[in-house]
């Protein structure tokens, strides 16, 4: 995952995960702003629409948090 991005970010899940779910919060961790489903390899998800400022990330499947950062976007 590029970090700090501009305009995307690419997750690459590993096979021993068949989905989990990429949430991008503000730094609050109030406000969901981009929820995406992620499948085995490479996923992009694509962030123009976000203006720049620091966000939370969490990839998760089931129950389980994979990973847990700060994304920093950046126009």
């Amino acid at each position: 995952m590029p970090n700090p991005t501009r305009d995307f970010v690419t997750v690459e899940l590993p096979t021993t995960y068949s989905n989990a779910t990429l949430s991008i919060y503000t730094t609050q961790r109030v406000k969901l702003v981009l929820s995406q489903t992620l499948s085995t390899g490479t996923n992009t998800a694509y962030l123009q629409q976000m203006p720049t400022g620091l966000y939370y990330y969490l990839i998760e499947t089931g129950n389980s948090l994979l990973q847990r950062d700060k994304l920093l976007i950046v126009k």
